[in-house]
């Protein structure tokens, strides 16, 4: 699978997540007794916006646009750094 392909795969999972936002947080509401706004505003809207950065990333665009593109700073580093 080329990384084009991987950034859409991702691109259409933060989509289905954007559309059943307020179901998958009451389900995590349910899940671990926190405030559903909270887990809607930031629990589901982050994983939204890491998806969609990693597909950014997987599409080839430098790490700088995927940033600005989803307003997530996320620093990636080597698998050899812990």
């Amino acid at each position: 699978m080329s990384g084009y392909e991987r950034g859409n795969l991702l691109l259409r999972l933060a989509d289905l997540i954007e559309r059943n936002a307020d179901d998958l947080a009451v389900l995590e509401c349910l899940d671990n007794r926190k405030p559903a706004r909270f887990t809607r505003l930031v629990e589901v809207e982050g994983a939204i916006k890491t998806f969609r950065y990693f597909a950014c990333l997987s599409a080839g665009a430098a790490p700088r646009l995927c940033r600005e593109s989803t307003g997530k700073n996320v620093k990636i580093l080597p698998d050899s750094v812990t």
